[in-house]
């Protein structure tokens, strides 16, 4: 076709219809490029004669050499293949349509097609993100740093309601409603690749599509406290179930085996904020939890002593009871006492009397006084070695000397 600012190329220049009206230039040209390359004359040469002369053999042997070689088929151990010939299913009805692993034979191509799908291996996609090979060995995962290429929000709800101002002046109840970025790989395996090839043209975006809209209606019907917390198990056995529920129900020839639920958590916009409230509430909880400490150890502490003091009244109560009781009966006796000898009553509580008052003091007992010993009392108290060495001058023993 014409190009505007292009020259119009004569029928006689065209290089298709050069080839077609020579088609030995090609050989030419390949020889004087290679003459060029190697600096000598490489067409003169024995092989490249030979190869001109066998060229169009040469091309032959190699289609055949592909043809025959398109008649083996080696199949993985984790694969299986269908067959076609002609674009239609073989041998359906013997169920021989079905490749396993190992190596098998076919006729040529394009007579025989086969189309390998990993049946036996466990094949894997993701909602709600994207991954990125950079983050995927990152151990660290924190709710306010993106760690994926790009992380879809999700509409999931919430148990609680607030008041909104109706159109007709009137308060009304609006269920509130979140959003939430969740992670979820989903693992599934080939269970009948019949099913799979042939009931659809692509099943597996189309499992993806089907996982995608159910996982986006189960998010909407639950809390999402619930999802983030003690519910996250349960979310990802019911995803399980709704998936493979649909996929059964579209024959789609799979078993969904894994649906897991991670890195669930509010949008990275918000996330600093739902921290502090997420923080607030930990605060709080501590708060109760040392209360109920401090109530633990104070009351049982409380109780211990009121018992202790409540045991130690009664212990005093019998104690004085019991001494007034024995001091009683003791002055009854003293009565008798007093009333059966009066003077030797007297003159025993008086002896007593003085020994309890001596008891501690220093006692010297003299014995008859018309001998002729002479006894020394050295009644002074000792004093120390510190007091009597004590040394004095000369001039104050001449003072008190002449004072004696």
């Amino acid at each position: 076709p014409r190009v505007r600012g292009r020259e119009l190329q004569l029928l006689y220049e065209s290089r298709v219809v050069g080839l077609l009206g020579q088609p030995g230039g090609i050989i030419k040209t390949v020889a004087h490029t290679l003459d060029y390359q190697f600096g000598f004359k490489v067409s003169d040469t024995w092989f490249y004669r030979y190869v001109e002369r066998a060229f169009v053999w040469l091309i032959l042997l190699w289609a055949s050499v592909f043809l025959i070689s398109s008649s083996f088929v080696v199949l993985a151990p984790h694969e299986e293949a269908l067959i076609e010939r002609f674009g239609k299913p073989i041998n359906v009805a013997e169920k021989k349509d079905v490749l396993g692993p190992g190596l098998h034979l076919k006729l040529p191509w394009p007579i025989d097609r086969v189309y390998r799908y990993s049946s036996k291996a466990v094949n894997q996609f993701h909602i709600g993100f994207i991954p990125d090979p950079k983050e995927e060995n990152n151990p660290v995962l924190l709710w306010t740093r993106k760690h994926y290429l790009e992380e879809f929000n999700m509409l999931v709800a919430s148990r609680d309601t607030v008041d909104a101002m109706g159109s007709d002046g009137e308060n009304d109840r609006i269920v509130p409603v979140n959003l939430l970025t969740a992670s979820i790989p989903i693992q599934y395996q080939i269970t009948d690749v019949r099913k799979w090839a042939r009931n659809h043209e692509d099943a597996a975006t189309l499992l993806e599509r089907l996982a995608w809209r159910e996982v986006s209606l189960y998010l909407v019907s639950v809390d999402i406290m619930d999802i983030m917390a003690a519910g996250r198990t349960k979310a990802a056995k019911d995803l399980q179930e709704l998936i493979q529920a649909e996929a059964n129900r579209l024959e789609m020839g799979c078993t969904i085996t894994f649906v897991g639920l991670q890195d669930i958590h509010p949008p990275i916009q918000v996330a600093g904020a739902y921290e502090q409230v997420v923080g607030a509430m930990q605060d709080m909880e501590k708060k109760i939890l040392d209360a109920q400490a401090y109530q633990l150890r104070t009351v049982p502490a409380a109780n211990a002593q009121a018992i202790e003091t409540v045991e130690n009244a009664k212990a005093t109560k019998i104690s004085r009871v019991t001494s007034a009781a024995a001091e009683s009966g003791q002055f009854n006796n003293q009565v008798k006492a007093f009333s059966a000898a009066p003077e030797v009553y007297k003159r025993r509580l008086y002896l007593k009397t003085v020994a309890e008052s001596l008891r501690g003091a220093r006692k010297y007992i003299i014995g008859t006084t018309n001998t002729q010993e002479i006894i020394y009392l050295k009644l002074d108290d000792a004093i120390g070695s510190e007091f009597t060495d004590v040394t004095f001058n000369e001039d104050k023993e001449k003072q008190q000397q002449s004072q004696q």
